[in-house]
């Protein structure tokens, strides 16, 4: 009669982070299958193939918490790949597709993907033998989405022999796992063992201490280093992180000036506008003035690198050109305007560009205060006063029109017509008033959307403006906090020599720009080389990324982190300097950086960041980037 295991001891130990460990993140091993699978299949980008397994994953998730239960890796890998070769097949994203060859192409390049990052945890590895040779038995319990013959294979090319393991479970073999616990009970049924005479070793808090401890097992925990760290160890768990060529290029602008590390978010955006165009398939992208001209200038690079049918143009405009040039009633187009705050008639007419001198022969004939400060002017008698007074229109219809028609020829050397049915605008961002105003002139026949850096809309993609970077309204991840954080920086860094668009010469029909001394000579003392080393950055940066497969979207939140929290006294005076210069856009309504006192602005500057650094210090540390 065959003995009962029941009062045999045995160890369960889990696998990924505890026995066998990867040099790379999880994702990057996507990244990295990506990669692979691009070059088999170059007509689908790897970004493309990363979003779609995540996508795949993701629906199947759902299907196995409605039909199994709440956890994640229920699902078998082949799955996710037939999921996502009937999505390729259904809008015939390749030609002659052939949907067993892609299912197998696919399976190859993650295996291959998956072992390149693997090695052993030595001390678990020897630990386990020891526990071997005493009898115990051995069995490898892991939660994933590949099975037990696969697993073996990793294994053997790590190092350790396929008699090691009396048995292997893994979590998508059974459609249970260890996260909810309901595979331990089903091992420990199968085995006929006692809770009491196994150990579990693994390294999570839930699936592998909890959850088995809730089954009556004993529980080792496997910490990331047995004793000492050694100086390789380091070095690998650096690698876990971010690859050094990324510290090195920001090591590089930190000597300069560490603002220069913009150039990673700004990359990020830049990744993820093309990734837009291409999904949306977007043609033309207007870059708007002002800051629009170094976003065209490293989005072009990015073209260069990335061959793609996709025309840029850098669209001179302004919320002032823009509004004059619109031929609707006032009530809708100068609401805005006039509801802001502290503004007189003076300041009022100067923002829709009337001359000084017209301004004060208008207010004299209908007897009001041209210096007079409301704080809603909208609301005031003086506003009703002047834009139902005949010299008030006498002057304004006209020249509406004339910047009409010249906005028009100006558009018109674009290819931008009354027929055009879509156009895509690109700015820094921020409350959509541009692409609101280019809306209003081509009287919402044309489909305008926009691509920002950043939004703050709370119904951003219902009014088609699509914050590419962060989004400070809506519901935000970790990287987006992050990005988000100082946001007006990128307005300051992303600033030209060009000054505001006044309007359009109804004669030659360019722009019309308001005295740019100041822009130039700020652009000329503090903007030119450090934009020049952005470039520069730029180009080592997206080099990396088509080099190394890393999860730039962490790469780029930690890099900002850095940036903001190491700024050094000499970086702080110079941003002090560039933003002294700032002065709002839109005429002469509204605050300026230059009115407020230097001092108490620099005092907030150096709050705020104190602030930042004290809340994201721990999400920051490495371990909890990589855990992230």
């Amino acid at each position: 009669m065959q003995k009962s295991n029941a009062n045999k001891q045995a160890v369960f130990t889990d696998c990924f982070n505890t026995l066998l460990c990867r040099t790379k993140h999880p994702d990057d091993v996507l990244f990295d299958w990506a990669k692979r699978l691009h070059s088999i299949y170059s007509n689908i980008k790897s970004e493309n193939f990363f979003k779609m397994f995540k996508s795949a994953w993701a629906e199947i998730e759902r299907r196995d918490v409605i039909e199994c239960e709440n956890s994640e890796f229920l699902t078998e890998i082949h799955e996710i790949y037939k999921l996502m070769a009937g999505q390729i097949a259904k809008y015939k994203m390749l030609d002659n597709f052939d949907e067993n060859k892609f299912i197998n192409d696919a399976f190859e390049a993650y295996f291959n993907a998956e072992s390149s990052s693997h090695y052993l945890k030595k001390s678990i590895v020897k630990y386990l033998r020891k526990q071997k040779s005493l009898g115990k038995k051995i069995y490898l319990v892991s939660d994933f989405y590949c099975t037990k013959e696969v697993m073996q294979k990793w294994l053997a090319i790590a190092g350790i022999e396929e008699s090691f393991f009396d048995d292997i479970f893994v979590s998508c073999d059974y459609k249970k796992s260890k996260k909810t616990g309901s595979l331990y009970a089903e091992i420990l049924d199968r085995l006929k063992l006692s809770p009491k005479s196994v150990t579990m070793i693994g390294d999570n808090l839930i699936s592998d201490r909890k959850m088995a401890r809730k089954n009556k097992l004993k529980t080792k925990f496997a910490m990331l280093y047995f004793g000492r760290k050694s100086r390789q160890l380091k070095k690998i768990k650096q690698k876990l992180y971010i690859p050094e060529e990324y510290f090195d290029v920001f090591n590089e602008n930190t000597k300069y000036n560490i603002y220069i590390n913009h150039a990673f978010p700004l990359y990020l955006f830049t990744k993820r506008l093309f990734d837009h165009c291409e999904r949306h398939e977007i043609k033309d992208v207007f870059f708007l003035a002002r800051e629009g001209k170094l976003l065209k200038v490293l989005f072009d690079e990015y073209l260069k690198a990335h061959s793609a049918d996709i025309s840029t143009h850098y669209f001179v405009a302004s919320r002032s050109s823009l509004i004059n040039a619109t031929l609707l009633p006032y009530e809708k187009k100068l609401k805005k305007l006039a509801n802001w705050s502290f503004i007189s008639p003076r300041n009022f007419m100067l923002s829709l560009n009337f001359p000084r001198q017209k301004i004060t022969e208008i207010c004299d004939k209908i007897n009001i205060n041209e210096k007079a400060i409301s704080f809603n002017f909208a609301k005031s008698k003086a506003y009703n006063k002047l834009i139902n007074s005949a010299e008030f229109n006498d002057y304004y219809i006209p020249y509406c029109e004339g910047q009409n028609y010249a906005l028009w020829q100006y558009l018109k050397q674009f290819g931008v017509t009354p027929e055009t049915e879509k156009m895509f605008i690109v700015d820094s961002g921020w409350h959509g008033t541009m692409q609101r105003f280019l809306g209003w002139f081509l009287n919402d026949k044309v489909d305008v959307s926009g691509g920002y850096v950043g939004t703050d809309f709370k119904d951003a993609p219902s009014n088609k403006n699509y914050s590419l970077l962060f989004a400070t309204k809506l519901k935000m991840g970790f990287t987006n906090k992050v990005l988000s954080y100082r946001w007006l920086n990128y307005e300051e860094v992303l600033r030209t020599e060009d000054g505001s668009c006044k309007g359009y010469d109804v004669t030659t029909y360019k722009p019309i720009f308001q005295d740019k001394s100041k822009e130039t000579q700020c652009y000329d003392k503090y903007l030119k080389d450090f934009q020049e080393k952005i470039i520069q950055s730029f180009l080592k940066i997206m080099k990396i990324d088509d080099e190394k497969y890393s999860n730039l979207e962490s790469v780029t939140a930690y890099m900002f982190y850095k940036m903001l929290t190491g700024a050094k006294s000499r970086d702080r005076k110079w941003y002090d300097a560039v933003q002294a210069t700032y002065s709002d856009s839109f005429g002469f309504v509204g605050y300026s950086y230059r009115y407020f006192s230097g001092f108490i602005r620099r005092l907030n500057f150096r709050i705020r960041d104190l602030n930042f650094k004290l809340k994201y210090k721990r999400a920051f540390s490495k371990k909890r980037l990589y855990w992230r």
